[in-house]
């Protein structure tokens, strides 16, 4: 049994090396000194301790039988399966780990060749010092501080709330171009601000992802490798995701997802629930009109915008309505310019963050509010329509609160507990409320991985995100896997009593 993973279950918000639950929960005196006097003396005190924490921790497991059902049912369960993903490997794709690496490379230089043009001299838009001389001496913008060490940053949170101070708008959905700087810089942005997110964005791609499929000596490539071999953590989430390093996978997107591919002769079978959290959420909150939408096949960000917007809505609330020769009139009228109208994306954004219960006058940050007007008022009054109309949804916040002030802790439909322990009232509310969307969803993740190995022992798990995963099928039997992925994918959980499925769309990958 694993300290660690008990740890994490129990106590999701603290740290879970045993360096740190010695400190809590040990009995031993300090010996870390002992690595360079005696290592087989220090490593005795190792197992010793971890004995003892063990002792302290299994008492509380077995006090908490929703925890330790997560803890045995859950965790213990996934170790063999991502022991063999770790050592198994995926393929990285040589055809194109070059030309990815090259398109890259060319963005950090133009990065910067735009910065040095603009400042008529040498720039090193990598050199932290360099640029926040240039950044707060010369350009004269605020001097940001880091919240942790209190010194003067130039970071991935300061250079956002930089460039909002220059009003620039930008979708951290899309990666970072030239093209889109260029824009930016027409429309009042900085040029040296607009070039460093270039280029950390590129340089990101390359040291994140990129360079896992290259062999190097020093800083040099020397070839490609076969495979990269990803670590799968669980412990380091509070809401019980999974956390992948060594590329980062869950994190991957558009063309960087194809720097790996399936094995000769296989091919990937891939998931991605559609508005898991939305649905969590109402069926949590009994929300009828989230429910009627999930039963009906609507299309609520569309709706959503209505709502949020007074827009009445069209004759049709399914996707259909993008097309349909009965909504024509309506698109007219409001010029809505189909799936990807910048309105439905910012009202997706706008009420998915209402749900976790951010701030709505700060929602300015959201990609198209300053295009759309949507300035302090208006995205206050935005969410007094919605909240008003989803009132069930305030009612349950309301019941999660009293839970924070009398138990301290609120626990996913599953099982897995999380412990409010921010000095801070509203910081405890709104981690209380966003626990049992974002830890249901692990949930549902884990326990479908989990069904699927034992359903078909013979497909390989690939990797995964929050809400989707890819495994690896033979071609002669992909119809069969399909038989089975699909019906344990979309089974039926309970949620306050209620049966609840949750619909997913399906794709493959050859190559």
């Amino acid at each position: 049994e694993d300290t660690m993973l008990i740890h994490a279950v129990l106590h999701s918000e603290e740290d879970h090396t045993l360096e740190y639950l010695a400190t809590e929960r040990g009995k031993l005196p300090p010996y870390k000194h002992l690595q360079s006097v005696d290592l087989s003396v220090y490593n005795a005190c190792d197992l010793i301790e971890t004995l003892y924490v063990l002792d302290s921790l299994l008492p509380e497991l077995a006090a908490d039988p929703a925890a330790e059902r997560v803890y045995r049912e859950e965790r213990l369960p996934m170790l063999p399966h991502l022991i063999h993903d770790e050592e198994r490997g995926i393929p990285v794709n040589k055809a194109l780990a070059y030309p990815l690496r090259d398109e890259y490379e060319a963005r950090r230089q133009q990065a910067t060749r735009l910065a040095q043009a603009y400042v008529g001299r040498p720039l090193n838009l990598g050199s932290p010092d360099q640029l926040k001389h240039q950044v707060y001496q010369i350009e004269g913008f605020p001097v940001q501080y880091h919240p942790k060490t209190e010194e003067p940053t130039l970071d991935k949170d300061a250079l956002a709330k930089l460039r909002r101070m220059v009003f620039t708008e930008w979708d951290a959905d899309d990666e970072p171009t030239l093209e889109q700087a260029r824009a930016n810089i027409e429309v009042g942005g900085n040029t040296v601000l607009e070039a460093r997110y270039l280029y950390y964005g590129a340089q990101q791609t390359l040291s994140h992802y990129l360079d896992h499929c290259f062999k190097w000596e020093g800083d040099k490539i020397v070839g490609i490798q076969d495979r990269i071999y990803p670590e799968t953590r669980q412990h380091v989430q509070t809401s019980g995701r999974q956390s992948i390093v060594g590329p980062a996978l869950q994190q991957l997107k558009g063309k960087i997802e194809r720097m790996i591919q399936p094995n000769p002769g296989m091919r990937w079978l891939g998931f991605d629930w559609s508005n898991i959290e939305t649905w969590i959420l109402g069926e949590l909150a009994g929300d009828p009109l989230i429910r009627e939408a999930k039963a009906k096949g609507w299309d609520t960000h569309t709706i959503n915008y209505c709502d949020i917007s007074a827009t009445p809505y069209p004759p049709i609330l399914t996707k259909a309505l993008h097309t349909a020769p009965e909504c024509a009139a309506w698109r007219a009228a409001i010029k809505w310019q189909g799936e990807e109208d910048q309105r439905r994306v910012f009202a997706k954004r706008y009420v998915y963050r209402l749900h976790y219960r951010g701030q709505p006058e700060s929602a300015g940050d959201i990609p198209g509010a300053r295009a759309l007007n949507f300035d302090g008022p208006r995205l206050v009054e935005a969410s007094e329509r919605y909240l008003g109309k989803h009132h069930w949804i305030v009612e349950w916040w309301k019941k999660i609160e009293y839970e924070v002030d009398h138990f301290g802790v609120v626990y996913a439909f599953m099982g897995m507990p999380r412990r409010l322990t921010s000095p801070y009232k509203n910081a405890r509310y709104r981690e209380a409320c966003n626990h049992p969307m974002q830890a249901g969803v692990a949930h549902i993740y884990n326990t479908t991985r989990l069904l699927i190995h034992r359903a078909l022992a013979w497909l390989e798990f690939m990797y995964g995100k929050h809400d989707s995963q890819w495994w690896e099928s033979p071609e002669e039997r992909v119809e069969e896997a399909w038989l089975f992925i699909k019906g344990i994918v979309q089974r039926a959980f309970i949620i306050n009593g209620r049966p609840v499925n949750f619909p997913a769309s399906f794709k493959e990958r050859t190559a």
